[in-house]
């Protein structure tokens, strides 16, 4: 997903820019951070709820078919879900799946035989009998309801998308809101080989989902079904569907590694509303080519890409239709990213979420790149930077511990999972220095895990194959560890001889170093220009680099290649014997800092008011270490951190 806006009373936050005079992009959004409304509960009830009845690990999932009667009307939903699977336990005494209190079960069949279930709140199950591994077995559910909706969260929803009350409904499962809607198997491991949805409705709408739309029927009642049917791996979230009067309009890709053939891109926009969209639409058609060379050929080729249009706040890339509340260009970018990183490889738990989220949000930038919109692509990058650098702390890598149901807030971060991971992603492009390695990279990730699941330590795998390098300093830094790397630079030359000393302070106590590259531009006084690119590796170093003239100015990073600030950049005589004592940060700080003693294992730390009243007192006996100001009030402080030959005096706000 996506990206959403939050709505009037329930959720609001847009961020966009406007691409302006040099094309016809009009408005681009940006991203923008999924929130989630809910009441204060009882995590460790939330939990059990999520977890389903242990039996449904016992099957592997081969086809769902969803034969339903749908409206734009309303969230109401009838039909009949018919589940196919193999058995994988030596044994099966029951078939589980989950589905919602509030859609009422009418009927079960187990290989055509009717049976009876057992509903605990929303979890079902049947008994069963002589069901041993590699046994095929059909379940079909016969139900129907009307599901309680509201919010982007909700499985489904149903609201009016015009003045005149013309409505759409459609579905939205990520991460687990499936069961709002259709009985299912809620595992992300566990993608269903093939997906049939056949939707029924009042002749006069029209109703899109995954895969070829094999034939329209009419029926009695002036009636139409229409019959979705996809041959293609799916994750259980990705299937969907969306119902409302709409017109159709087709273009087509033409990726180098068809060879003349062409992907349809089947667009379900509303009625009276194509001329509104089409230009906006035309747009995609060069996108599908472009991730085809970048990513590997669009990975669903054989079938289609769409676009379908929903009243949601933003957009959700199910499976050859994504389903869209706006066509913007970098809305329309990141959904069809999600077609390679998410649908074809999907994140295999939503701790690893930056396998799907970072790489669709850094496709936008790649669109605006790679597409000829330099000035949106360098304005998109500024704010991917200011967005991730306003959390000082959090991992990309979601903790096990803020994974449950109803957190939406934190899986879907905007600053951590979108932002975050997208740079993320840049860093490993300019830490390789190799386009054509780095996007090596991208295809054989893509083709190692097409139609499967993959986590982060998966990707980190690929890049140690294709560059030989070890990227464990990467990823535990940047993937699993907090915040970002603070620089204060001071350089002086003499003759042909540039002294930098770079101190790096972190922003999060939790990752007190990040081994990395420095970017430094140099400008010389001809007015020429330089970059640097410096491997940090102590968080007090000195570089020597060799120059042919005089440096007039160093600027910090002005291509924007890594998610860091800059404290100050000054010039002055450098004393390359004795380094700083000690590194601290965060500061300001809410309470904990971290201290990085420079040349000693072992020191005398002092807190002291600026009158020079001494608060606190701790010996120090480690390089790193942690102090806990969190019972002292806020205010600013001298902090002196020294040992019999020197000692260190630097401010710091507690607030």
């Amino acid at each position: 997903m996506r990206y959403f806006f939050y709505l009037t009373s329930l959720f609001f936050f847009f961020s966009q820019y406007v691409i302006g005079q040099e094309s016809d992009l009009s408005k681009g959004c940006v991203g923008v951070c999924k929130q989630h409304c809910h009441s204060e509960v009882d995590k460790n009830k939330i939990l059990k709820r999520l977890l389903p009845d242990e039996s449904i690990h016992d099957y592997d999932v081969k086809f769902y078919f969803l034969d339903l009667n749908v409206t734009p009307e309303s969230t109401e939903i009838s039909g009949t879900a018919t589940i196919k699977a193999e058995v994988v336990a030596d044994q099966l005494p029951k078939f589980s799946f989950e589905l919602i209190p509030e859609l009422d079960i009418h009927s079960i069949k187990v290989n055509g035989e009717s049976k009876n279930f057992i509903r605990e709140v929303d979890n079902v199950s049947i008994k069963l009998e002589n069901y041993k591994k590699g046994d095929l077995i059909e379940v079909a559910i016969n139900y129907s309801g009307k599901p309680i909706f509201g919010g982007f969260f909700s499985g489904i929803n149903s609201e009016r998308y015009n003045q005149s009350g013309a409505r759409v409904t459609w579905t939205l499962s990520e991460p687990s809101r499936a069961k709002q809607w259709f009985p299912v198997k809620q595992e992300l491991t566990d993608k269903a080989d093939s997906c049939y949805v056949y939707l029924t409705c009042d002749s006069k709408y029209m109703a899109g989902s995954q895969g070829i739309l094999k034939r329209v029927v009419d029926l009695d009642g002036d009636k139409k079904r229409y019959e979705w049917e996809s041959h293609y791996p799916i994750a259980y979230y990705l299937i969907s569907f969306a119902v409302a009067e709409y017109e159709e309009y087709i273009n087509y890709a033409k990726p180098q590694a068809m060879n003349g053939d062409s992907i349809p891109i089947v667009n379900y926009v509303y009625k009276n509303q194509l001329s509104t969209h089409k230009p906006k639409l035309d747009k995609v058609p060069g996108m599908i080519e472009l991730f085809s060379d970048l990513y590997s050929l669009y990975p669903f080729h054989k079938e289609k890409y769409g676009h379908i249009m929903a009243y949601l706040g933003g957009a959700m890339e199910h499976q050859t239709m994504s389903t869209m509340g706006s066509l913007e260009f970098t809305i329309s970018a990141h959904e069809l990213g999600h077609q390679w990183f998410g649908d074809n490889v999907t994140c295999g738990t939503w701790n690893d979420i930056w396998v799907n989220e970072g790489f669709a949000s850094y496709s936008e930038y790649l669109a605006l790149e790679k597409l000829g919109y330099k000035s949106p692509a360098q304005r998109w990058m500024n704010e991917a930077i200011e967005a991730a650098t306003r959390y000082d702390s959090g991992s990309t890598y979601v903790p096990d511990e803020e994974v449950y149901e109803g957190n939406d807030t934190r899986i879907f971060s905007y600053h951590l999972t979108y932002k975050k991971g997208a740079l993320l992603v840049h860093m490993i492009r300019n830490e390789i220095n190799d386009d054509d390695k780095f996007f090596n990279i991208l295809k054989t990730f893509q083709k190692r895990y097409a139609n499967k699941t993959a986590l982060g330590v998966d990707f980190k795998e690929v890049c140690e194959e294709i560059t030989g390098e070890n990227w464990d300093d990467f990823f535990n830094q940047w993937y699993f560890g907090h915040g970002y790397p603070i620089y204060r630079i001071k350089y002086s030359q003499n003759n042909n001889k540039l002294i930098i000393d770079s101190e790096q302070t972190t922003s999060s106590s939790e990752t007190p170093l990040f081994k990395t590259t420095l970017y430094l531009e140099l400008r010389f006084e001809d007015g020429s220009e330089k970059e640097l690119r410096l491997k940090q590796t102590k968080n007090s170093e000195q570089f020597e680099v060799e120059v042919d003239q005089k440096v007039s100015k160093i600027s910090f990073d002005p291509n924007r290649r890594s998610l860091s600030k800059i404290s100050n950049i000054t010039t002055g005589i450098i004393d390359q014997k004795k380094p700083s004592y000690f590194l601290f940060s965060p500061n300001p700080t809410k309470g904990i800092v971290n201290i990085n003693l420079q040349n000693s294992d072992q020191a005398k730390l002092q807190l002291v008011t600026i009158d020079g009243q001494i608060i606190l007192e701790k010996q120090l006996t480690s390089r790193n270490s942690i102090v806990d100001l969190s019972t002292i009030d806020k205010g600013l402080y001298l902090i002196k951190v020294g040992s019999q030959d020197y000692e260190t005096v630097r401010k710091i706000i507690v607030k």
